[in-house]
């Protein structure tokens, strides 16, 4: 089945292109050709993709840039409105609302709970009844392991966004190592996953108080059946 996903919350540090990244990399282990279209002015989803495709030149054909190779569109959205680089989230939408009309469209929602986050969702939620209340919304939650606060935000998320839950991934940290002077250094740090799992993703590294892989497979599972949900 051919599916379009919209990686969208309209604040940065959320997890959009982590998670971007790794339904990227879960779908390429599925074999499936991808096409990508990064908004987010860093690019990092895309850097990640031509670096996968250096590491993995036997699949590098896997990564189409039309409409009529791929079997799945990986959105990654900007971080807000008042950024200007690349098409608007508005306008992205109102596409994604006409093509849904033909194609298989579905929006996820990464959410980091935090007040501002919580804001975020609002506004998300806002955008996504004005200008695509019919496309299924699924919601991918990283949580601090036994907290308290983060629970009570979670639940007010779930509550807000009435979206699926695909899953929960638990204090993860990724680190990009990259060259320096010839020196390893780290370029950032996150509290998103971007990770190898299985050794299957090479660029980046991670570690996690949960754990990482088992975590992710159960929301590639769910993936399976939201794409599968009428929308």
């Amino acid at each position: 089945m051919k599916t379009i996903f919209f990686v969208f919350m309209p604040k940065g540090g959320v997890g959009k292109t982590t998670i971007s990244i790794l339904l990227t990399a879960e779908m390429l282990r599925r074999n499936k050709a991808v096409q990508i279209l990064d908004i987010d002015r860093q690019q990092e989803l895309k850097m990640w993709v031509d670096e996968w495709c250096t590491l993995n030149p036997d699949k590098a054909n896997l990564i189409v840039d039309s409409k009529n190779e791929r079997d799945c569109l990986i959105i990654d959205s900007k971080p807000g409105a008042d950024d200007q680089f690349g098409a608007s989230n508005d306008d992205i939408l109102k596409t994604l609302a006409a093509w849904s009309q033909e194609q298989t469209v579905r929006v996820i929602l990464p959410f980091l709970p935090g007040k501002q986050e919580i804001k975020a969702l609002r506004v998300a939620i806002e955008l996504l009844d004005q200008y695509a209340p019919t496309i299924p919304r699924g919601i991918i939650i990283n949580r601090r392991k036994n907290s308290r606060i983060d629970t009570e935000l979670i639940a007010e998320a779930k509550q807000i966004s009435n979206a699926t839950v695909l899953g929960y991934l638990t204090d993860l940290i990724a680190y990009r190592e990259i060259k320096c002077e010839g020196k390893a250094v780290w370029q950032y740090e996150t509290t998103a996953a971007i990770s190898r799992f299985d050794d299957f993703v090479r660029v980046f590294n991670f570690r996690s108080k949960g754990d990482a892989t088992r975590e992710w497979a159960k929301v590639a599972k769910s993936l399976d059946q939201f794409m599968s949900v009428p929308g």
